[in-house]
Parts: structure tokens; sequence; C-alpha cells
């Protein structure tokens, strides 16, 4: 059986969008990073979830393979390619979850580009052609040759408007450049500040700040809230 991006994306919520690339599509570098995951790659989905409520990005610890916290979004995603993998098995194919990133050392934004979901903006997230940054990406391996992919995006996304610049309370994005670990120290900053231990804070300042697509509510979490400890 041919299988198609179709009647793999029949298992896709209408919340979700799907895009897939062939391992040919991908620098040597990451074709390599990615056959050390499944040897026998021939092609990489991604699926993009759609951020509608600011309580999907909120991090809560719990015990996952991303430094021991997760989201809703995470979740949902996961289980979407859970299910994807499912159906790949059933039709005879292998293939292989990615761990999330900093775990596996593959990108997933860069994979996404290449798969065509979205592109790269100036404040270096992913933007969806229609939810802009408000996409949460899980990627999956397999050996299964898939007809109908490659999309092509016809446009270019980011209008380059210099908000996500302007905002960032760390300066952590430049003029091409992007320093993760100072945007990792300014976030664990701000929590500390704010003590928000109710959940891993995450800053979405530049988010915010891009015009491209739906901004939806932001979250208020009551400050010094504490769990409460378990009764002996």
């Amino acid at each position: 059986m041919v299988l198609t991006i179709k009647y793999i994306s029949s298992v896709v919520p209408g919340c979700c969008d799907i895009s897939s690339a062939d391992i040919s599509e991908f620098l040597s570098v990451e074709q390599d990073g990615l056959r050390g995951i499944l040897p026998e790659v021939n092609t990489i989905f991604v699926i993009g979830h759609h951020i509608q409520s600011s309580l999907e990005w909120a991090w809560f610890p719990f015990e996952t393979e991303r430094n021991k916290t997760t989201c809703a979004a995470d979740l949902h995603a996961k289980a979407i390619v859970e299910k994807i993998s499912y159906l790949l098995m059933k039709n005879g194919y292998k293939s292989a979850i990615i761990p999330y990133p900093g775990r596996c050392g593959i990108q997933f934004k860069n994979i996404a580009q290449t798969t065509g979901i979205g592109q790269m903006g100036d404040s270096f997230l992913i933007l969806h052609p229609v939810w802009g940054p408000w996409i949460h990406l899980r990627v999956i391996l397999t050996d299964a040759k898939i007809k109908g992919q490659n999309r092509t995006l016809n446009r270019e996304i980011c209008i380059h408007c210099g908000k996500c610049v302007s905002s960032c309370p760390g300066k952590v994005i430049g003029d091409g450049t992007f320093d993760g670990l100072l945007c990792d120290q300014t976030q664990l900053k701000m929590a500390e500040e704010t003590d928000h231990s109710v959940y891993n804070y995450k800053c979405e300042i530049c988010v915010r700040a891009c015009p491209i697509g739906i901004k939806p509510p932001e979250i208020n979490i009551k400050q010094g809230i504490r769990p409460k400890p378990m009764a002996k």
C-alpha cells in the first residue's frame, strides 16, 4: 500500500496541522541526526497544534522527557503522533517519535520549516501561515514513503515589523541572532520575581508582540500559591 499524506492526516484533529518531507530534503548533518533515531527513515512528519488558550502552554511539573515538565499542548500533540505511529504500524511500517528538544539535540523548528508547515520568523519562532507563533510542534519519523508531501509556502510569513525584538525584556533577539541561554536565564529571573510557583513560568512577551495570528487571553495566576503538603 502506498501511503498518502491525506491518509495519515485522517487521525489528525482540526486543531492541528500536519506536514511532511522526504529525508532527502534535509541537510546532510540533519539526515545524520534523524538516522541516528531511525536508521531506515524515509519520511519526517511534523504535527503542529494550534494554541487557542494560554493554559495549553502553562508548563507544570510532570515526569516526562522534557526536564520533568510538560503542558497540555505537548500532551495533546504527543498523543496525535502516537496515533500516527499506530497507523503506520498497522500498515507494516516502522516509526519513531523524536524526543522533545533538549534531549535529542534535534531542533523541531528547523525540521518544521523544511516540511513547509511554517517559516522561521525574526523571533526565531516558527510562524504558521494562519496561526502565527501560536503553534506547538511534535515530530515523528517513518520508513514509509509518503505520496503527496513537500508543501510549498507561496509567501513570506514574517513581516519583519521588529515588535518581537523591541519587546523582549532580555534583549535576546538581535539582527539574525538569538541567545537561547540568555532567554532561559531571563525567564528564570522573571519566574523568581513573580513567584509563579504553581507552574514552570514561560515568557510569552515576544509571541504576544507578533501581529500574526489571534492571541489567546493571558493567564492570570495568583502569586504565592503553593501546593499543600501531603498528609502523613
